[in-house]
């Protein structure tokens, strides 16, 4: 561990997205608070200070993720192009996520997978329930529109989570 003294939320953070990376690449059940601690360049007993359990920390990960991805999914339509519809920048954030962050996607996955823990399943409902309400209104089109787009952008996210991305590229 090295030893430049880090702020409390500084340290947080860096477990947050220590936990955050290592979920792009296994399941919340195969990640270890150790793995983690170690990643984040802290102590196990640290992160649980931090979280009270792994529990809370999988709570703390699922709000970080939503709110980069409701981030990304707004800052995409505010920055796209004039002549872009909303539907599409969201689109186009989702085919630049397959190609540059899969990571991404497939912690979205792994967050819908642990929604069966009784101690997650709020947390994950409210992240899909947040996600759901910024598509509403970032595309302002109705439910049904907001349905297609979100059902697509998660075939998409499923099926760069199996690493079929020929797939994945012809639905996004």
């Amino acid at each position: 561990m090295s030893h430049s003294r880090k702020s409390a939320a500084e340290r947080r953070a860096s477990v947050v997205a220590a936990a955050l990376e290592q979920l792009g690449d296994a399941g919340w059940d195969a990640i270890s608070v150790a793995d983690i601690a170690r990643r984040a360049d802290v102590s196990a007993a640290y992160v649980h200070t931090l979280f009270g359990s792994k529990s809370g920390l999988l709570n703390s990960v699922i709000a970080q993720h939503t709110d980069d991805m409701v981030a990304l999914l707004r800052s995409s339509v505010v920055a796209g192009p004039p002549d872009m519809s909303s539907r599409q920048a969201i689109g186009e954030v989702v085919s630049r996520l397959l190609h540059q962050d899969a990571g991404a996607l497939r912690r979205q996955v792994h967050i819908w997978g642990v929604a069966y823990d009784s101690a997650a399943r709020l947390s994950v409902q409210a992240s899909f329930r947040g996600m759901w309400e910024e598509i509403d209104r970032l595309i302002d089109s109705g439910p049904d529109q907001v349905g297609e787009l979100f059902a697509r952008m998660t075939l998409t996210t499923v099926l760069a989570s199996l690493d079929l991305m020929d797939l994945a590229e012809q639905q996004s």
